[in-house]
């Protein structure tokens, strides 16, 4: 079965090259995106209504509009069950330790090597 994504980060061009690759890599694979806190949590909201609960969701750790744990608190709230990984541009210990406390997948680096970036998600669907 496809996977579905739902991605959450405000660079337009992230954005049109992970579409891309992720098609490269997965052509079945199903994306959502959305680029603020806000967006998001009502997106996630209505895919669950829709019972199409995303096989992963993606959050930028570093949003303008917020800071990516706090939309997966969020998110957490509204869907315990979600499966949830932090994207970051610089991965930190830290990030790793608050991404575990929270229950989340876990953080994948953030690397403009957009096949391995993809690859890496992927494999955290199955």
């Amino acid at each position: 079965m496809a996977p579905t994504i739902l991605l959450i980060d405000d660079d337009d061009a992230f954005i049109e090259l992970f579409e891309v690759f992720l098609h490269m890599v997965e052509p079945s694979a199903k994306l959502y995106h959305a680029q603020n806190m806000k967006d998001a949590l009502s997106l996630y909201e209505e895919m669950l209504n829709k019972d199409n609960r995303p096989d992963l969701t993606v959050i930028d750790y570093n949003l303008k509009s917020a800071k990516g744990t706090d939309v997966a608190m969020h998110i957490l709230d509204v869907d315990p069950y979600a499966s949830i990984t932090l994207l970051s541009a610089s991965t930190t210990a830290n990030q790793i330790n608050e991404a575990e406390e929270m229950g989340l997948v876990g953080v994948v680096e953030k690397s403009y090597k957009f096949k391995e970036t993809v690859e890496n998600l992927l494999a955290l669907t199955r």
